[in-house]
């Protein structure tokens, strides 16, 4: 009975030490409440919103894995031995496979990023819809355009870079689409040029 007493009172003196109340705080300092009160757990969307939002959170999801087996796929041939492909064809065609794949995967990163916290903050909304479905779509063909450019080299980067090369670019391209969509502009100011006459 003695020593339960004391493993009690030892463990009463740890859990209201000092250093275990500043842990406590580091966690309630650092976690993210979104706005809301302890305790508060009930969503505050409508029944309504919960159902599309669901319906966009399965979507997102599909995309991912999607992205996923298509580099698995295209890694193990599959793309090129249903399509015939074979010589000079197939290296070009699995590079862009590549980026296509890992372009989507990233948009999809970046996408689900957005959408948990929006949806957290409450800022979720029907307006954004359609900038949710397309927009790892959008960042797969961006991806698709800069690995072009990496490989015909307007892009400062090996001539035939490696999978794991094609595929770190291709991922970074979608996840910050805007800013390759702004490489691109550059590249399309030293092709085309500035006219110096405003229109």
């Amino acid at each position: 009975m003695a020593e339960m007493t004391i493993n009690k009172e030892t463990a009463t003196k740890i859990e209201d030490s000092p250093q275990e109340h500043g842990a406590k705080d580091v966690i309630e300092e650092t976690v993210n409440t979104d706005g809301r009160k302890p305790y508060h757990w009930e969503s505050g969307y409508p029944k309504e919103a919960r159902t599309e939002i669901l319906c966009e959170a399965i979507y997102v999801g599909i995309i991912l894995v999607i992205s996923l087996i298509g580099l698995l796929f295209n890694w193990c041939g599959c793309f090129a031995n249903f399509l015939g492909l074979e010589g000079e064809k197939l290296q070009p065609f699995e590079g862009v496979i590549y980026y296509f794949f890992s372009g989507l995967l990233g948009g999809a990163i970046f996408g689900i990023k957005y959408f948990y916290r929006v949806v957290a903050r409450g800022y979720w909304s029907q307006d954004r819809r359609y900038w949710r479905v397309f927009s790892p779509w959008i960042s797969a063909c961006i991806a698709i355009i800069v690995g072009c450019m990496v490989i015909s080299g307007f892009i400062d980067a090996a001539k035939s870079p490696s999978v794991a090369t094609g595929i770190f670019v291709g991922f970074v391209a979608g996840y910050f689409a805007d800013q390759a969509v702004g490489k691109m502009s550059e590249v399309a100011t030293a092709l085309f040029g500035i006219s110096s006459q405003s229109k």
